[in-house]
C-alpha cells in the first residue's frame, strides 16, 4: 500500500487536502471522495490507479478530513472549488472520477468546465436521493452525533444488502460498521451538511455535458440502484453504462481492482476516440 503525503491547500478560501501519486508522465486523473471517505480510506482503489495516472486524490471542502462546509454552498460552488484546484495545478485534458456524494460535483463540473476534461467516471451515481432513501438519510443525520452504533446500523442497511453473491460481503460489512461508528464529530458534522446538500440536489440540464462519461452501478446496490444509474445515462448524451457484478454501494471495498480497471479502460477508450 502506498502511504501518500497529504498536503493542505486552500480553494476559494476553504481548506482542502490533496495527495499525489503516480508519475507526471502519465495522464492526469483527479479522484474525488464520497461521504465519510478520506485519502487513506480509498487506497485500495488509488494504489492500483497510481500505476496508470498522474493521480490527484482530492478531499474538496466538506469531505475527508476537511472542515464542514455549510449546505448553503451548492454543488455548483464546490465544482468551482474543483476548478480552482485545476487552475492551480495547471491541469488540462484530465480524467475525473467521483463516487456517490461526489456525483453532483462531477456533473456540475462537466457541465460548466467540460472543455478541460478528457473523460468523467461516476460510480454509485447519486444524481439525487430517491424518495425511498430520504427518511433513512434523515435518520442517519439524527443519529450520527447522538448514537454512532444506530447510525452505523442504518448506514449499512441502506448501502449494502444481505446477499451471498456480494464479494466478501459479511467481512466487509462488519469492518464498515466498525469504521462508520468511529468517525470524529467533525466528520459527522460534514456528513450532516453534505446529506442536507444532496437531499436538496437534483441534477438538471445534463444534455449540456459533452464529455465522454461512464456511469458504474453496483449490481446489488439497494440505495442507488442500477435502474437509477441507467436513467442518468439516458440523460447524458453519448454516455456509457457498466454494472459491476457482485457488488453494492460498497464496491470500492468489494472489488477495488475491478472498479479501477473500468476507470483505466474507459479513459483509454476516450483518449482513442478523441485522437
Amino acid at each position: 500500500m502506498n502511504h501518500f503525503n497529504v498536503k493542505q491547500i486552500k480553494l476559494l478560501g476553504h481548506c482542502a487536502n490533496v495527495a499525489r501519486a503516480g508519475s507526471p508522465k502519465f495522464p492526469s486523473l483527479v479522484f474525488l471522495m464520497g461521504q465519510l471517505q478520506d485519502i487513506a480510506g480509498v487506497s485500495k482503489v488509488t494504489d492500483f490507479l497510481s500505476d496508470y495516472y498522474d493521480l490527484h486524490i482530492l478531499e474538496l471542502p466538506g469531505t475527508g478530513n476537511t472542515d464542514p462546509l455549510v449546505p448553503g454552498y451548492s454543488y455548483k460552488y464546490i465544482a468551482d472549488c474543483l476548478k480552482s484546484y485545476v487552475d492551480m495545478s495547471e491541469l488540462s485534458g484530465f480524467h475525473l472520477y467521483g463516487t456517490s456524494y461526489a456525483t453532483g460535483i462531477v456533473l456540475e463540473y462537466a457541465k460548466k468546465y467540460g472543455q478541460s476534461l478528457a473523460s468523467a467516471v461516476i460510480s454509485c451515481a447519486a444524481s439525487f436521493i430517491p424518495e425511498r432513501g430520504v427518511q433513512p438519510t434523515i435518520d442517519m443525520m439524527h443519529y450520527c452525533l447522538r448514537d454512532p452504533k444506530s447510525f452505523a446500523r442504518i448506514y449499512l442497511e441502506e448501502l449494502s444488502i444481505d446477499n451471498d453473491k456480494v464479494i466478501r460481503q459479511k467481512v466487509i460489512k462488519r469492518a464498515a460498521a466498525r469504521h462508520a461508528s468511529k468517525h470524529s464529530d467533525k466528520q459527522m458534522q460534514c456528513f450532516i451538511y453534505n446529506a442536507t446538500r444532496i437531499l436538496a440536489y437534483r441534477a438538471e440540464d445534463l444534455h449540456l455535458i459533452q464529455v465522454p462519461t461512464l456511469i458504474i452501478a453496483g449490481e446489488f446496490d439497494p440505495f442507488i440502484t442500477p435502474k437509477q444509474c441507467i436513467d442518468l445515462v439516458d440523460a447524458i448524451p453519448g454516455s456509457s453504462y457498466h454494472c459491476l457484478a457482485n457488488t453494492d454501494h460498497l464496491m470500492q471495498l468489494q472489488n477495488p481492482k475491478g472498479l479501477a480497471e473500468l476507470i483505466v479502460s474507459f479513459s483509454r477508450e476516450s483518449h482513442l476516440l478523441a485522437a
